[in-house]
């Protein structure tokens, strides 16, 4: 149910999403620790699509928190979905990798985008506000 609500997703509430994304990272969190499975593997001998979580560890679903992250219009939504996807600790969890989607390129998407987010964040907060000028004419 968890996974189909987040292949979904776009017909969420924040509310919904944020939710999901607490989930997600929870169970990321508990199967890498029940599985030993740290940030020093690149990659495992874990064929992950054939494991009890072969859902969550596909691509649709990276994808899906890829989407939150990149195309939401709410910033705890987008927080949340990026802190999820740190969540997967190697590059195979991020599920099947064409050439289009390896891992090196995937990571330097999510990395164009958060620098492009914190440029808007920096030019946000440099903008004068609707009161400054009302009370400047």
């Amino acid at each position: 149910m968890i996974v189909s609500k987040l292949h979904n997703h776009k017909n969420c509430t924040p509310k919904v999403i944020w939710n999901l994304c607490v989930a997600f990272s929870k169970i990321l969190d508990t199967f890498n620790q029940i599985h030993n499975i740290d940030d020093t593997q690149k990659y495992t001998d874990i064929d992950y699509q054939k494991t009890y979580l072969g859902a969550v560890f596909c691509f649709e679903s990276t994808k899906c928190f890829l989407s939150i992250f990149m195309d939401g219009q709410n910033y705890k939504t987008k927080i949340h979905a990026c802190q999820t996807l740190l969540k997967y600790v190697n590059l195979n969890q991020f599920g099947f990798l064409d050439d289009n989607r390896n891992p090196e390129n995937l990571l330097k998407l999510i990395w164009n985008h958060i620098q492009e987010q914190l440029k808007f964040q920096i030019n946000f907060d440099k903008m004068p506000t609707a009161s400054a000028n009302i009370s400047s004419t």
